[in-house]
């Protein structure tokens, strides 16, 4: 494939032309089937996690935490054959629910991290919430510490930078992917903010 010389290259075109069939072929048998969120089901499965979802198949309905949380690849849980044709989500009553991404291009990339939120608010604290990870972990990671430590508490900054800190403080990056505890951060903080 011809490339675009490195000091031509932007974030918005490709740096090189496509492959033809063969070239394609012969890339894509190289995957290792680390079960990467490119082809995972990065950005609807920590909302559906969030919005305690209802996976229905055509031959069962299961759980969106049973669906997506019992293995990396969504296909050791469904069965041969089976397919999904209906997600229900439960009318939830005072509830806001939120979906950020971090990618580097709008819309064409999947989240390099994503966060899912579901919080109800009384009288200016929170009561209830739920915090969903995406793409920090080979499956979505649910941080139930994160809203434990928020619940009964008044948003502030502080509260805000302590849950950032609170939902990265056992994360063990792999060599290379250690930016990603810093956008989790952020991504918490400005979720938690959001709640203001």
């Amino acid at each position: 494939a011809d490339e675009i010389p490195v000091g031509q290259r932007t974030l918005d075109v490709e740096d090189s032309s496509t492959l033809s069939d063969e070239a394609a072929v012969a890339e894509a048998s190289r995957c290792m089937d680390c079960c990467c969120y490119a082809v995972s089901p990065s950005d609807i499965a920590p909302a559906l996690l969030c919005l305690d979802a209802q996976i229905v198949t055509t031959e069962r309905t299961l759980s969106a935490a049973e669906l997506f949380c019992t293995s990396p690849k969504v296909a050791e849980v469904l069965n041969k054959g089976e397919i999904v044709k209906e997600i229900v989500i439960p009318l939830q009553e005072g509830i806001k629910s939120e979906y950020k991404k971090f990618r580097l291009r709008e819309a064409i990339d999947f989240a390099i991290v994503s966060i899912a939120s579901a919080f109800r608010m009384e009288g200016g604290k929170v009561a209830e919430g739920k915090l969903v990870f995406g793409g920090v972990a080979p499956m979505p990671r649910c941080a139930q510490d994160v809203c434990d430590f928020l619940k009964g508490k008044e948003i502030t900054e502080e509260v805000a930078e302590e849950a950032a800190a609170l939902a990265v403080k056992d994360a063990i990056p792999l060599q290379y992917n250690k930016f990603k505890i810093e956008i989790l951060k952020a991504l918490v903080k400005e979720t938690v903010l959001d709640l203001k």
